[in-house]
């Protein structure tokens, strides 16, 4: 189900994070639409954003549904082998960001290669990761529907 949130009003949250979670919507924004069809116009502010990381499961094609979120993270372990690929993420949507953070286990030397819905810059061309034992890299990509393809925006190795 996809619910589209626009507002009538601004809506301010409190600075502390967690009275909002503690209190009603209604005390912070007197707002009703009907349950067929919610629709809202306006602008909402909201203290911060939190994208707990969706857990990839290891695999020799390791799957990402990016319905789940847009935060995963993969710790790749021996029981797959040096190489495993990155599967095209599945059920995107235009404009989509997600950012994919990979771990290398005790052991490292691990490889990843990418599907064919991953395009890369004339910089940074289908990455390398860190091979270290136990280090983290992060891959940044947004998905263009028009092209089908998940672009990279983002590479930092070696945390």
């Amino acid at each position: 189900m996809t619910v589209q949130r626009v507002f009538t009003a601004p809506i301010l949250l409190p600075a502390d994070p967690t009275l909002a979670l503690q209190s009603t919507t209604k005390q912070y924004c007197d707002l009703k639409a009907p349950l067929a069809s919610p629709t809202f116009t306006g602008t909402a502010t909201f203290v911060k954003q939190v994208n707990t990381p969706v857990t990839l499961t290891d695999a020799a094609t390791v799957a990402i549904d990016a319905n789940l979120g847009n935060t995963f993270r993969l710790t790749m372990t021996s029981g797959v082998g040096s190489t495993r690929a990155l599967g095209n993420p599945t059920n995107a949507t235009d404009g989509q960001m997600i950012l994919i953070e990979v771990i290398q286990d005790v052991t490292g030397s691990r490889l990843l290669t990418y599907g064919t819905n991953y395009a890369f810059g004339s910089l940074v061309t289908s990455p390398v990761l860190t091979t270290t034992a136990s280090k983290t890299d992060f891959l940044g990509f947004m998905y263009n529907s028009t092209a089908g393809k998940w672009r990279l925006l983002a590479f930092a190795p070696g945390y």
